[in-house]
């Protein structure tokens, strides 16, 4: 049984859903001495599962220790549209890497990866962002990668809300990974691909990454805008001031 468990990875469902193949597979090849120790194939079959899933819940608890919730936050309509314009964006972006690699395997792999995050069902009664901004080159994330979307940037608002001078792309990664809804909705679209957990892990730490950069990258550029907003205030008043000094210091 100890051989069956699989190496925890980034997606506990992933090392789960493993486990529990390899399980299967070897009980079925050594179904015959195991029913006859029990002399009784359901007994065999109901105490040699339990005894796996408790292994397997003692190998996994590490995963789960410190795993969180992010609480949704109230989003309006058009900035759920936002949401899944960009994740639509970061994938398209991706695909266009992924075209352009010389590895035929590897391009195939990245390829099945972000065709099953990718909702390619026509919506002809929808009227969004997406079907206004695109010239048939936007692409519309699954719902639930949508919704994996939604909750990263719940992740965002709250990690910049608590520590705002802190916050880092590693942080914010830490932070994901550690919230069930997004790495459950990840995986929940990609666990049928035949690529290595490795390469979906590469590709999710991506999808990551490129969302942090752009939220940050607004964040600046709004708490830059603040900061010349209140220099022109503040450059206003001081030639006001400097006006009525002179203005004062004349009809003496």
């Amino acid at each position: 049984m100890d051989a069956c468990i699989t190496k925890r990875g980034l997606f506990t469902a992933a090392s789960r859903e493993k486990a529990l193949q390899n399980f299967h597979s070897n009980y079925l090849l050594h179904r015959e001495k195991i029913t006859e120790v029990f002399r009784c194939p359901k007994s065999a079959t109901w105490v040699s599962l339990r005894i796996f899933q408790a292994l397997l819940d003692s190998n996994l608890a590490g995963l789960k220790h410190g795993s969180t919730d992010v609480a949704p936050v109230s989003l309006s309509e058009d900035e759920n549209n936002i949401i899944l314009y960009v994740g639509g964006s970061i994938i398209q972006k991706l695909r266009k890497k992924a075209f352009n690699l010389k590895d035929y395997s590897k391009k195939s792999a990245l390829l099945e990866v972000l065709n099953e995050i990718t909702d390619g069902d026509e919506h002809e009664n929808s009227i969004d962002m997406i079907d206004v901004l695109s010239r048939g080159g936007l692409l519309r994330p699954k719902p639930n990668i949508g919704f994996m979307f939604i909750t990263m940037e719940a992740t965002f608002r709250r990690l910049f809300n608590r520590q705002a001078i802190h916050v880092t792309e590693r942080t914010f990664l830490c932070e994901c990974i550690q919230v069930d809804q997004i790495t459950s909705a990840f995986y929940e679209s990609v666990y049928k691909c035949s690529a290595s957990e490795i390469l979906k892990g590469n590709i999710f730490q991506n999808i990551m990454k490129l969302y942090f950069k752009i939220r940050i990258h607004h964040r600046c550029k709004k708490l830059m805008d603040k900061y010349r907003s209140k220099n022109n205030i503040a450059n206003k008043q001081k030639a006001l001031r400097r006006k009525l000094k002179a203005s004062v210091n004349k009809a003496d």
